[in-house]
């Protein structure tokens, strides 16, 4: 299987967040933070990362969704960009 490149899965989170979150595309910035600037609550960060599991075939553990509640988009890109290439 190829590599997925980093364009690909800022695509694939752009358009989980769109989606399922609702977040406006303009809103989707590198540095925007996904519970703050994209109005996400406890469970919306628990129901995308259940969907980025699924697209991205990765295991996200109780201990690292917590981490991921205060990072921005970039972040959140860049935790899946590792994760992926370090399987």
């Amino acid at each position: 299987m190829s590599k997925i490149t980093r364009a690909e899965i800022e695509w694939k989170v752009k358009d989980l967040l769109i989606n399922v979150e609702c977040v406006p595309e303009e809103k989707i910035l590198p540095e925007a933070k996904l519970m703050e600037d994209f109005e996400m609550d406890s469970l919306d960060m628990v129901q995308l990362i259940m969907h980025i599991e699924k697209a991205f075939s990765l295991v996200v553990t109780d201990e690292k969704v917590y981490e991921l509640h205060s990072c921005t988009y970039k972040q959140l890109c860049d935790f899946i960009e590792n994760e992926i290439h370090t399987l």
